[in-house]
């Protein structure tokens, strides 16, 4: 952070004065050292010492903000002012500058004029005109504001920024004019607001250009802290500051980013809190539930939402979130910790009012107890490497990033800069953020005792494992007599088989934790440990999948280790043959919401689109469909079950009724049921086959039917097979519930029905060639959270079998909280795990769609392979229409094995 007065040779800006012409070195007055008064987009004339040219240069006590200006006694008419280059991020919009005419009579009736000029080679803009201010009318003895709008051409040329930007000034005045004096020039972009807490503000002091500064209310203040010099100081009982309205006026698009530390968690305090006319827009910490959140609101059904685990006690965490269209994403440390797409909700939309809040809320919770620092306002997204820039670790924790584009350096981008050396076969790829570190024999050499104050740990990493070889190392840190060193591997082996290990062998004692699981080969995979309090758990995409207590060494006792290494074993192991990326480790044991947070698989640049859809597409509750000879096909709950038929996978028609009544199987065992559910389409065996559920709502007294129909497109009528299976039926007494079917042909040709809802959770049932259940095999696939899983559908990917299954609650209209989740297995029967590891018998699943504040309860889902892609076929509750049962149909994503759903 570069604060006000203080030089930074990553924001050189060195201005000169002449008169048109190059300037020589030894024209030059005093220090070339000079130091400038700058700070966000804010450039102060603190000193005279590099400025040249004709006429008398100074520094004058008399400012508009800073310490000093720039004193100018011209002795030609015209003079040139250019800077040295320096590097703009961000659109340039304007340009201001700050003139003091002087007091004394000029000889003149006209004062002059000041023009504003901007140069940047790359762009290919040289010495392009921004504008000029007339001086005329001016008062004089008194600063004057002048204003330079950047045209919309010129912004477009000059696009996101110029490493190489030149600014120049024009003071065109009489001659003989007596001293002008300049101060404050402003360079203003997308940055909205900049607040950096500096020693001795007694304001919240905008450096960003804007002016838009904040004032102090109920005890807040400047405070030292030992990590980041000094912040912004919240007591939670009556500090906050007060914004001025309007701060994001008009913007389509958003980012908000600071340095935070919660000192005491309270759920739903706020980091901020922006509202207008129509809705608000606020970032929390901690919501009851423990979730990091942010949530831009216009209306009960209209609002987006973002959420991520919530922030740890006693840290400082950089926080970003950015909002484009429908797009909504977190970032905790630079990386991105959640991500929703959703409802689009904008400040623009939100308008412009009073109540504009750092530290508290517009309703009655909790006031912020927390420390900020550099907090900032963009009217654009951000992209994750402009954001990674802003959050660079300072001492907490070693952070390798792998951005170098080539050499052997291995850079530690915080600043404990911890650098390592690249030895034996190594390149940089794309990596899951940015680019990763492919090794294949090679390993990064790190300094030694990276670890040696270490009384706690925590290291976490993107892995990708090319080979699974046993015994490779992500790290291991050790001394060569191997007395004493820690490791982790991705592939060692347990009583269960292959598995995740750590291990710290100290001369105090041997301590080894392990995580029966097999790393899928190719994929992104995020691997972690952490050691505090005496115990060490193991991390695998988020989750802590195994933990060891009584662990009595610490990584300090084993002394000042000197072979400290990425991808390489201090044994006669084989080296880690895959890719690495953003590895951080720490001598402080992080929590698992921050394990957490570095885990979330970023949302692709270009996700999903929801597909447009037309006609007959409202009362569809658990979609079925299937793509045939002329079109597709769509079967759906509801009396006779529903039929509708699409050409084109867009616009849809209604096509009538399976059945014209009833089967009499279903009449003699359930009576006159107004609705069959919850159909399931497949072919098979040279005919379509349709199986449909028999129930009665809450009861596991159901029977999954079974239709057959030679052609879909001919009127002909379905032939009813009668049951296929039925639980608590003719006196038995089932832990299962025969509803919600769905048939899978396997690899082997033999078609599989998955059913069930509640109770015992999700079966599967082996079926003949004919569509009958073959004998009495069955398998339990998936148990939900409490009892609440229904509604398998399987899909095969290669290698793996998907079971995506709905969890929670459905049939609610807009308190409905359905939800898609998935995981996937190599064989049919299972077992099926999340991307965490965890089986779906133990209510693992992972995220892939769920509601929004209008699309609620998403679920019930099938999966259709068309139009040379996948899509994802469910139903939402509207509650822009009475939450109405809506079809809605998704593209899915592939990332890394797993899929990825757009909004609900």
């Amino acid at each position: 952070m570069l604060k006000r007065g203080v030089w930074s040779v990553a924001a050189t800006l060195a201005f000169v004065v002449g008169c048109g012409r190059a300037e020589a070195p030894d024209e030059r007055v005093g220090s070339s050292a000079q130091r400038l008064n700058a700070g966000g987009a804010i450039l102060g004339f603190e000193t005279a010492s590099v400025w040249h040219g004709p006429g008398s240069i100074a520094s004058s006590a008399v400012h508009s903000e800073g310490a000093s200006s720039l004193a100018v006694d011209p002795t030609s008419a015209y003079s040139r002012y250019t800077s040295d280059a320096f590097e703009l991020t961000g659109q340039l919009r304007s340009i201001a500058l700050d003139v003091e005419l002087p007091s004394a009579p000029v000889g003149s009736t006209w004062p002059g004029s000041v023009q504003v000029f901007v140069s940047c080679p790359q762009k290919s803009v040289s010495s392009e005109f921004v504008g000029q201010v007339e001086l005329a009318g001016k008062p004089i003895g008194v600063f004057n504001r002048l204003e330079y709008p950047v045209s919309a051409s010129l912004r477009t040329r000059l696009g996101s920024g110029c490493s190489g930007m030149k600014v120049t000034i024009g003071l065109n005045a009489p001659s003989g004019s007596l001293e002008y004096l300049l101060d404050n020039l402003r360079l203003r972009t997308d940055l909205l607001a900049l607040y950096e807490f500096e020693d001795g503000a007694t304001r919240a002091t905008d450096t960003s250009g804007y002016d838009r500064h904040g004032t102090f209310v109920g005890g807040a203040e400047i405070a030292p802290d030992a990590e980041r010099g000094a912040g912004l100081s919240l007591n939670g009982t009556s500090a906050y500051v007060e914004l001025p309205s309007g701060i994001t006026d008009g913007a389509t698009e958003l980012t908000v980013a600071t340095w935070v530390k919660v000192n005491q968690a309270t759920a739903w305090s706020r980091i901020f809190d922006f509202g207008g006319p129509n809705g608000f827009l606020f970032l929390t910490p901690s919501t009851h539930d423990g979730l990091l959140r942010y949530s831009a609101f216009t209306s009960a059904d209209h609002e987006g939402i973002v959420t991520a685990p919530a922030l740890p006690v006693g840290a400082w965490k950089h926080i970003a979130l950015t909002s484009r269209g429908r797009e909504y994403r977190l970032y905790v440390d630079g990386v991105e910790a959640g991500s929703a797409l959703g409802e689009p909700v904008t400040p623009a939309q939100i308008g412009s009012g009073s109540g504009q809040w750092l530290g508290r809320s517009r309703f009655p919770d909790p006031l912020l107890n927390a420390n900020l620092d550099d907090f900032r306002i963009y009217d654009r997204a951000l992209g994750q490497a402009e954001i990674a820039k802003l959050a660079a670790a300072q001492s907490s924790y070693s952070h390798y990033r792998f951005e170098e584009a080539s050499g052997a350096a291995v850079l530690d981008s915080s600043r404990l800069q911890r650098h390592g050396a690249l030895v034996g076969a190594a390149q940089r790829e794309a990596g899951i953020i940015g680019r990763a570190l492919r090794l294949s024999g090679g390993h990064v050499q790190l300094p030694q005792g990276v670890v040696a104050s270490c009384n706690d740990f925590s290291f976490g990493a993107w892995t990708k494992v090319r080979q699974n070889q046993p015994w490779g190392r992500v790290f291991d840190f050790g001394d060569p007599a191997l007395s004493s060193f820690m490791y982790l591997t991705p592939a060692g082996f347990g009583a269960a088989g292959q598995e995740l290990r750590f291990a710290l062998v100290t001369p105090l004692g041997l301590h080894d934790l392990g995580y029966p699981f097999e790393m899928p080969l190719e994929e992104w995979a995020h691997l972690g440990v952490t050691l505090r309090d005496q115990t060490a758990t193991l991390f695998l995409n988020g989750r802590a999948a195994a933990t060891l207590s009584g662990v009595t060494s610490d990584p300090a006792d084993m002394g000042q280790t000197v072979q400290n290494t990425l991808g390489k074993s201090l044994f006669n192991d084989p080296s880690f043959t895959g890719a690495l990326d953003d590895v951080r480790f720490s001598c402080r044991g992080w929590d698992a919401t921050e394990l957490a947070q570095l885990a979330h698989p970023p949302l692709p640049a270009s996700p999903p689109n929801q597909r447009p859809l037309s006609g007959a597409i409202t009362d569809v509750h658990d979609p079925a469909i299937i793509a045939a000879p002329g079109g597709y096909y769509l079967f759906s709950t509801g009396p006779g079950l529903l039929a509708r038929f699409s050409p084109d996978l867009t616009s849809f028609t209604f096509s009538g009724q399976v059945f014209a009544e009833n089967p009499p199987w279903v009449v003699e065992r359930f009576g006159d049921l107004e609705s069959l559910w919850a159909p399931d389409i497949s072919f098979f065996g040279g005919q379509y086959h349709l199986y449909y559920a028999a129930s009665t709502f809450g009861s596991n007294h159901s029977c999954i039917g079974h239709a057959t129909k030679a052609d879909l497109a001919t009127a002909d009528a379905w032939v009813d097979q009668g049951p296929v299976l039925c639980s608590n039926d003719g006196g038995s007494v089932d832990d299962f519930n025969a509803i919600d079917p769905n048939v899978i042909v396997d690899q082997a040709g033999t078609p599989w029905l998955s059913f069930g809802s509640f109770w015992g959770g999700l079966q599967l049932v082996p079926l003949t060639a004919t569509g009958e259940r073959a004998g009495d095999e069955i398998h339990n696939i998936a148990k939900g959270p409490g009892t609440a899983a229904e509604a398998p559908f399987i899909v095969y990917r290669a290698p793996y079998y998907y079971l995506f299954a709905s969890f929670d609650f459905c049939c609610r209209g807009v308190d409905s909280t359905y939800r898609v989740v998935v995981g996937r297995s190599t064989s049919i029967t299972g077992p099926y795990l999340d991307r965490t590891g965890l089986p779906m018998l133990q209510a693992g699943g992972t995220p892939v769609v769920s509601g929004s504040s209008r699309f609620r309860g998403p679920g019930h889902n099938a999966v259709i392979a068309a139009l040379g892609q996948t899509f994802n076929v469910y139903h939402s509750y509207d509650a822009s229409n009475g939450g109405v049962p809506t079809l809605r149909i998704s593209p899915l994503l592939w990332q890394d094995g797993w899929p990825i759903n757009a909004e609900p």
